[in-house]
């Protein structure tokens, strides 16, 4: 009986789990629908709802870090990306 209380315990945190972020995808579509699709333009507004964080990771690289848990490494060069 122990084993099936903690299978059903197991189930539920992870259904948590997938609940948490298939609201943090519905938000990030939210975000991207509202605005104009193409990001010819820096938009300060928009950027700001996408991105949570940048992390630097060494002089010539940074992690971004957007809102629905996606990351993207980027090497950068004299101020600008490569």
């Amino acid at each position: 009986m122990g084993a099936l209380k903690d299978k059903k315990a197991f189930i539920l945190a992870q259904q948590e789990g997938n609940s948490a972020a298939s609201r943090r995808i519905r938000n990030t579509v939210d975000i991207l629908n509202t605005g104009d699709p193409r990001f010819s333009v820096w938009n300060e507004s928009d950027i700001r709802q996408l991105m949570d964080t940048v992390v630097v990771l060494a002089a010539d690289k940074i992690r971004v870090c957007l809102r629905g848990g996606m990351e993207i490494e980027q090497a950068i060069q004299g101020g600008q990306e490569t």
